[in-house]
C-alpha cells in the first residue's frame, strides 16, 4: 500500500541497539520453575523478611516474579507519548497532548513484561524483539505499509525483570490531520506478539 507521506521509526537506548532495559540480578533464577506452589514460596519470602534476611528474600522474590511473568506471557504494561526520550525505566515526562508540529519527532515509552529469556553459551542470556509499525487514519484505514524497525537483541549475564523500549516515530511531510500509530512487538523466542494504538495529530503549518 503506497504511503502518502514518509514514515520512519527510530528505536533508542542501549549503545548500538534500540532497547533500554532495567535489569535486576536474580542469582540462580530459572523462568521454568513451576508456580503451583507460589503461595508457599511467597510465605517463605515473608519468613525471610521477618528474619531480617533481605538479600535472600529479594533474590527469591525476583525468582518468583520471573516465574509468574513467564506463565502470564508477553504483555505491554503501558505505552505513553513523552516529551523527550525516556532515560530509564519509568524515567520520562508524559506529553500533555497528542498534537505535534509538522515533522516533529514522536517519542513513545513502552513497558514490557514476560519476555522469554534464551540461555546462550558462557552464561549469557538473550532477549530478542522484532518491532513493526504502520500509520492509520482516525477511522482505522491503513495509510502506510507495515514498516519494520528490525530486530533488537540484548545480551546480558543478568535476567531481565522489567524492561522498556523507547520508540521515536517520524512522519515526514505528513499533512495536517489525525492519525493512529499502530505498533506490533514480537518476542522472538516465544513468538508471542503484542500491539498498541496511539492516536496522534499533526497541526497545521
Amino acid at each position: 500500500m503506497p504511503a502518502p507521506f514518509a514514515a520512519s521509526p527510530n528505536l533508542r537506548a542501549s549503545p548500538a541497539l534500540a532497547l533500554a532495559l532495567l535489569l535486576f540480578a536474580a542469582a540462580g533464577v530459572s523462568a521454568d520453575t513451576p508456580t503451583s506452589n507460589a503461595a508457599e514460596k511467597l510465605a517463605h519470602i515473608e519468613a525471610l523478611i521477618a528474619e531480617g534476611n533481605a538479600q535472600q528474600a529479594m533474590a527469591e522474590a525476583r525468582t518468583l516474579y520471573l516465574d509468574l511473568a513467564a506463565r502470564a506471557g508477553f504483555a505491554i504494561g503501558e505505552a505513553v507519548l513523552t516529551t523527550e526520550p525516556a532515560t530509564g525505566y519509568g524515567v520520562y515526562e508524559p506529553r500533555r497532548d497528542n498534537v505535534f508540529d509538522p515533522d516533529e519527532p514522536m517519542h513513545v515509552y513502552v513497558e514490557l513484561t514476560g519476555a522469554r529469556i534464551t540461555e546462550r553459551s558462557g552464561g549469557v542470556n538473550e532477549m530478542l524483539f522484532e518491532v513493526e509499525f504502520a500509520v492509520l487514519d482516525s477511522q482505522g484505514t491503513q495509510l502506510t505499509d507495515v514498516i519494520s524497525m528490525g530486530e533488537v537483541s540484548l545480551l546480558s549475564r543478568a535476567r531481565g525483570v522489567d524492561l522498556f523500549l523507547e520508540l521515536t516515530y517520524n512522519l515526514t511531510s505528513a499533512p495536517a490531520g489525525e492519525y493512529v500509530l499502530w505498533t506490533e512487538i514480537t518476542d522472538a523466542a516465544s513468538r508471542q506478539s503484542v500491539t498498541f494504538d496511539l492516536p496522534v495529530a499533526i497541526g497545521g503549518n
